[in-house]
């Protein structure tokens, strides 16, 4: 127990999974354990820390989901959830029900509900699939969920037109403000022009959303952090690694590209980050078990130096990569990030064929730097956070 606990973060799910689960340890030492955290007594009793944990538990694990409660109490229920948490919760609700009537129900219930009961709606309806066509139809005519509908409809008949899409900026960005907090939201927004284009759209509540990220930004949160990276593959000998600077507020599918160029890889097969217990990959391979990649940001799963965290690549070759924060430093305006800054090593070959032998490509910096200024986000001279801080130094 005692190794399995301090081989991890103490804040990694995977550490309370090694240490607990059946075959690693015996229950005594498992209570031992927690006698000696003083969440229980000598006599097994509570303690008042471990009446607290309980209570940190309980409110973590959701409420269960009924077959007869009103489409609007399950949105409310299920909007803190990840989208994936959110479809399995719902999976009681919609066993048994028409898709149709499924799809007419939560769309009702979204029209007046908050951007991220919206939100949660739109991704259980997209999941019925073309059954729910009629009533995302219907949907075109209520304003609130007009755009949510063109964007679907879209691989159709009715695709959003610029403000449209601008509106579904901003009711992102209050969602990712309700469920994940103002950083994620801040990001979110830059990400797509920031809060004065995103404004456009007139969205109604886009002055929440403003005040929002203003003071966020006010209280030192919008400042530009950028993240030193150490890529390691494993289990490969002389080793091989890159040194990468990237944006913290970058997602992991941005760090997917990012490792491709450096590891010289073709993107040819699967992959998926692992992090703090949690899985993460592209979602168009519908991964069980993995969240989106895109959706979450390396603040989120590296948020101190030294933190760590893994990505595989090739399901079959099993190429680990090891990817460690080394630093965060302040942003020079004569770079743009993401950026390759040292490495060591030759990128190995992928799909290795003794038939037709290839030479490992070589370690050239230059080369891989000229690749990675056409990836996002691309942190510059020209960006306006990054003028703003220089301004304010």
């Amino acid at each position: 127990m005692y190794h399995h606990l301090h081989a991890y973060d103490i804040e990694d799910a995977a550490a309370a999974y090694e240490a607990f689960r059946r075959g690693v340890m015996p229950v005594d030492a498992a209570t031992a354990v927690l006698i000696e955290f003083g969440a229980v007594d000598d006599g097994m009793r509570l303690t008042p820390l471990g009446h607290w944990a309980l209570g940190q538990i309980r409110n973590r694990v959701p409420r269960p989901v009924t077959v007869d409660q009103p489409a609007g109490e399950l949105l409310a229920q299920l909007s803190p959830l990840s989208a994936e948490d959110a479809w399995r919760q719902a999976g009681k609700w919609l066993v048994g029900r028409p898709a149709m009537d499924a799809a007419t129900q939560l769309l009702r219930a979204a029209a007046c509900g908050s951007p991220v009961q919206r939100v949660t709606a739109v991704d259980l309806v997209v999941g019925l699939g073309d059954d729910a066509l009629p009533a995302w139809r219907s949907a075109l005519g209520e304003p609130m969920l007009a755009p949510h509908a063109h964007a679907v409809l879209g691989h159709w008949d009715q695709s959003p037109d610029e403000r449209q899409r601008l509106w579904l900026i901003a009711e992102h960005g209050l969602a990712t403000l309700a469920k994940t907090g103002a950083e994620d939201a801040y990001h979110y927004v830059q990400d797509h022009g920031g809060i004065d284009v995103v404004e456009r759209g007139g969205h109604p509540d886009i002055g929440d959303l403003r005040d929002a990220l203003h003071n966020f930004a006010a209280a030192g949160g919008g400042r530009v952090r950028i993240y030193q990276l150490k890529i390691t593959l494993s289990r490969v000998r002389p080793p091989v690694w890159r040194r990468v600077l990237v944006p913290a507020g970058a997602t992991l599918g941005v760090l997917h590209q990012v490792i491709q160029v450096v590891m010289d890889w073709d993107d040819d097969h699967l992959h998926a980050f692992t992090a703090n217990g949690s899985r993460y990959s592209d979602p168009f391979y519908g991964l069980e078990e993995h969240g989106d990649e895109d959706a979450v940001r390396l603040f989120r799963v590296l948020p101190r130096e030294r933190s760590a965290m893994s990505y595989v690549y090739d399901f079959g070759d099993l190429w680990v990569h090891e990817i460690t924060l080394e630093k965060v430093l302040d942003p020079e305006h004569t770079r743009t990030y993401p950026t390759c800054v040292a490495g060591r090593g030759d990128a190995p070959v992928e799909d290795w064929n003794p038939e037709f032998p290839e030479e490992p490509s070589p370690f050239d910096v230059d080369e891989l730097n000229r690749h990675l200024a056409g990836l996002a986000p691309n942190i510059g001279p020209s960006d306006p956070q990054l003028r703003r801080q220089d301004d304010q130094k």
